[in-house]
């Protein structure tokens, strides 16, 4: 569905001064016209000229009022979305980092997994595509803001361990990783690596839908990877706990599929490792934004040209 987005929709209150702008230039018309009976023969310029004087001034008044109307689109920030495929996008990768992240349901654990898998995805990546690293549990860390230097997002995926802090905020993650982007001429993907249910905040209701609501807003696309098996025994913790974890998969297809991406559940690392290679080269339906700023501009520009062709060639020439 195509809309219309305004970044700055306070200029968009300068369209009240649009009446303003007709009443002042009939006025200034009046004054003129009156001046000219003064000191000359107005019936006979008009019976020379015709109506094109009349005429010349209405065409005056609807280029100027159009001129008036592309000034005030390009000061609101004008952006026009419309819904296509498209699969050029900049991306941030979410890993989980929770201590459940340890769990070798999948060998050698899930958090090699996910890092392994995000430096493939790294590897398939054109040079130009500008990607972003934030790793999750109960807080939510930036380690790399979006950038097309991944050197050191190498680094930092490849060293990374688990962290100190318990619980697993997904919908924090999300809200994260989506103010990373800062390019509207792009699509915008988040891939999330997790193995558990949204912890973090559970006490507030829906703060899932809440986390999709937001990526869709912003039109990002999320493309989720639940780690792990149902019932499998937590690997930081002795057996004889006999403690397990579940992947929430209603929570995951829930962001995926209100995004526009897609979710999935990997039996082992070739398959996860597979998904990734043909990721970026995936047509994705997306709303694909156009900033309008440019060609607001540029209407405004043809249109001052055109008035000063009119003005100082056409209009000064007496049939």
């Amino acid at each position: 569905m195509a809309y219309v987005e305004f970044a700055r929709p306070v200029f968009l209150w300068l369209a009240l001064l649009l009446p303003l702008l007709v009443i002042a230039h009939y006025y200034f018309l009046f004054r003129t016209q009156k001046k000219a009976m003064r000191f000359a023969n107005f019936e006979t310029l008009k019976r020379i000229s015709g109506d094109r004087l009349v005429t010349r001034n209405n065409t005056v008044l609807i280029i100027r009022t159009f001129v008036f109307i592309f000034a005030i689109l390009a000061l609101s920030g004008m952006t026009y979305y419309y819904q296509g495929q498209r699969n050029d996008f900049d991306y941030v990768i979410a890993i989980d980092t929770s201590s459940s992240m340890l769990t070798a349901d999948i060998k050698p654990d899930r958090l090699t997994v996910a890092k392994n898998a995000a430096l493939t995805f790294l590897d398939t990546l054109d040079s130009s595509t500008a990607v972003g690293f934030v790793t999750f549990s109960g807080v939510t860390y930036v380690r790399n803001p979006l950038s097309t230097d991944y050197l050191n997002m190498r680094i930092n995926i490849g060293s990374l361990n688990v962290s100190r802090t318990s619980g697993t905020d997904i919908s924090g993650a999300i809200v994260t990783a989506s103010n990373l982007f800062n390019n509207d001429e792009v699509g915008k993907a988040v891939i999330l690596f997790t193995d558990g249910a949204n912890t973090v905040s559970s006490f507030v209701e829906d703060t899932i839908n809440e986390a999709a609501d937001y990526a869709q807003k912003e039109n990002i696309v999320i493309y989720a990877v639940g780690l792990g098996t149902d019932n499998a025994k937590v690997g930081y913790l002795p057996e004889l706990f006999n403690l397990t974890t579940n992947i929430d998969r209603k929570s995951l297809d829930t962001l995926a599929q209100r995004t526009g991406g897609q979710v999935i559940y990997p039996a082992d690392t070739q398959e996860l490792t597979d998904f990734f290679k043909t990721l970026d080269q995936q047509s994705t339906v997306a709303n694909i934004p156009v900033n309008m700023d440019r060609y607001a501009v540029l209407a405004m520009v043809m249109l001052l040209s055109i008035e000063w062709i009119l003005i100082n060639l056409t209009f000064r020439r007496v049939a």
